[in-house]
Formats: structure tokens, sequence, C-alpha cells
């Protein structure tokens, strides 16, 4: 029975949250500001809690029942007990925001997109947990390659440079990666500062499968080799960020990466960034934006090549 829940108290709630991937690291204080502001909800069969064209103001944790949700143009997708509703379009800042439906009698536990919102810039606890999640979906969903094989980009070996890149090159080049494009000048610059230019000679390894992912690399010039445990292969050139997922995710390296060229890149190691990211609230939530966008769309073409779940 829905009414046979437990969950009333602050700590009840509390531990609700603790059982769930997306909030269980969180620390006590963040846990308790998400708790206090949580609203237990009893939805009707046929229930509209969010609509398609609308911000999205609510998160849902499904508690008993199912509920029904959809993104623009995308199958719509059932949601159980412990399921997230309404959280990754929130971080994905997707305007077109998604529909939310029960399918019959549910219960759920709203939680306000604002104070998850405050919580985020609160919390930089949430921020981390939430980066490495996202780059965990992202790597299971395209087999532990740097790129799913059908959105590999195309190659292109780049320009190799006379002379090692100044501060001021770097933050140009830094700028046109649409992640950073209208990332706060400050913040870019401190980004900028906490990397550094690396050289390749061919046959060099950049990492091998196991290693702990601490950096991950922009490739300006060159070509590079990466060998996944199962003997998959991909070539990847100019303008690819390798690496930056396992690092997020602190995973180990699920692939060994080999200069085949003269490859020339900027090395970004995790911690410094994570470090920027902690000071500059705005780069960290573009980088969850970005995540989160990225595994929506990921999510919702896996769900679509096995066909409709509703």
């Amino acid at each position: 029975m829905l009414t046979d829940l437990s969950i009333q108290s602050l700590r009840d709630r509390m531990l609700l949250l603790r059982s769930l991937p997306a909030f269980g690291p969180l620390e006590d204080g963040s846990l308790s500001l998400l708790a206090e502001h949580m609203r237990l909800r009893s939805c009707a069969p046929g229930e509209v809690l969010l609509q398609l064209g609308e911000p999205v103001y609510q998160a849902y944790v499904v508690l008993e029942g199912e509920l029904c949700w959809q993104r623009h143009g995308r199958a719509p997708v059932r949601a159980g007990r412990n399921d997230v509703v309404g959280w990754i379009t929130l971080l994905a800042r997707d305007t077109h925001g998604i529909s939310v439906t029960a399918e019959g009698e549910t219960l759920v536990l709203e939680l306000p997109a604002d104070v998850l919102e405050h919580a985020l810039e609160d919390d930089f606890g949430i921020v981390r947990n939430t980066l490495r999640l996202g780059a965990q979906a992202l790597l299971a969903a395209r087999g532990n390659l740097p790129a799913a094989p059908d959105h590999l980009p195309a190659f292109d070996m780049g320009v190799l440079r006379p002379q090692p890149r100044g501060l001021v090159e770097r933050l140009i080049d830094m700028r046109r990666v649409p992640l950073f494009a209208r990332a706060n000048a400050e913040a870019l610059i401190a980004l900028t500062r906490s990397t550094c230019e690396v050289r390749y000679e061919p046959g060099d390894v950049l990492w091998r499968v196991g290693e702990p992912a601490t950096f991950w690399v922009l490739v300006e010039y060159g070509r590079v080799h990466c060998t996944s445990s199962h003997g998959q292969a991909q070539d990847t050139g100019a303008a690819f960020v390798l690496g930056i997922m396992d690092a997020l995710a602190q995973a180990p390296r699920a692939y060994e990466a080999r200069a085949d060229t003269l490859v020339v890149a900027t090395r970004v190691e995790l911690e410094s960034c994570l470090g920027v990211l902690e000071t500059h609230f705005e780069l960290a939530r573009g980088y969850m934006a970005f995540l989160a966008g990225a595994v929506l769309e990921m999510q919702a073409e896996i769900r679509e090549a096995r066909g409709p779940t509703v």
C-alpha cells in the first residue's frame, strides 16, 4: 500500500536519498537540505506532473507505482521504484523540458529545482558525483572506447605549429571548444593556467589499459591509435578530447592510447581541473549540462534502438 511507506521523518528521507546513486555520496548537510524540502505526493492515474515546453521545476523520486516521461521528439519511457525523473533534464538545461504522467496510483517525492540548484552550488561533492555518474554512463554507452563507433568525428591531423603555444594561444584554443565558448574569462584563464603542452613521439604510449585515469589531453596535432581490452580500435586526431570520461568517472583506463605520429596536445590534470571548477561554479555547471545532455541523447538512442518501452 502506498500509505504504508514510512518516509515521513527527515531521517527516513535522508536514508532514502542515501540509497540512490545520484545522491548517495553526499554529505549529511546536503542530504538534510534536500530532505527538508522534499514533499511526499500521491498521484492519481493519468495525473500530469510536468508538461513539454515548460521549465523542469521539480524532480521526482518514484517510491511506488510508475511514471511515464517523454522528451521532445523521443519515445516515452517508464520509471519505476527508486528511479529519479527530471534530474538529468534539469542538469542538461533542456529548454524543451519533459512531460511526466502517473501511469497508475503512484507515490513520489518531489524535489524543487531551485533547491537542487542551490545544493549544487553549495556542495561541490554533488558536482563531483554528478560528473562521475555522467561520465560512467557515457563510458558504458560507447563501449569503453573514446567515442561510440557511429559518433566518431571525422579524422583530422590538424596543423603543426613551429613553436610551442603560449598562454594566450592556449586560451584562444580553449575558447574554441564548444563547452568553453561562453565560459567566464576568469574561469577559463584559471583552467588554462592549470594545463600544459605535451608532445609524444611516434610509438609513445599515452596510457595503457587499467592505469589510473588522472588526466586527459586535447589533441592539437597528430593521430592517436586507441585499442580496447577487447581489441576494438579507433583513431583520433586534432580537436579530440581524449581520456576525459575515464578521468571524470574515476575509472581505470579502458583502452590503450598510442601515438601513431608526432602528437601535440594540451594536458589537463583531473584534480587541477576539479579545483578550478570548485572555485568557478558556472564553469562546473557548464560541465554538468554538457555531460547531462550527452547522456540524455545517448540513452534515447539506445532505447529507440531497442524499441519502445511503453
